[in-house]
């Protein structure tokens, strides 16, 4: 086929029309593209100077969990002998009433 055998296309064919659509939709893809890069840029930015705030505040919080750890552990210690002694009375009674109580022998 030579160009002389081909017939131009009016204004507004099938072929331009799709030529149309792939340019506007590579249009939407490069902007969709340069939005998501923006974004990771952004996040990333972000991430970074999260990390560095941690990491500057990092031994103040350590210290802070340490003391509250250190507190926690203290009081249930200290309240553990109490807590034990009430822990066996109530399974003492639980247990009496279970024997107090036990249903009549059926074959009686």
């Amino acid at each position: 086929m030579t160009e002389e055998n081909i017939t131009p296309e009016p204004e507004g064919g099938f072929f331009s029309d799709l030529l149309d659509k792939a340019k506007d939709f590579g249009e939407k893809a490069k902007d969709f593209a340069e939005d998501a890069f923006d974004a990771a840029k952004d996040f990333t930015e972000d991430a970074v100077e999260a990390v560095k705030d941690f990491a500057e505040d990092l031994p103040e919080n350590a210290k802070k969990l340490a003391d509250d750890t250190t507190a926690a552990v203290k009081d249930f210690a200290e309240d553990l002998p109490e807590n034990a002694k009430k822990l066996a009375d109530e399974a003492k009674s639980a247990v009496s009433h279970l024997v107090d109580d036990k249903p009549a022998d059926p074959q009686a």
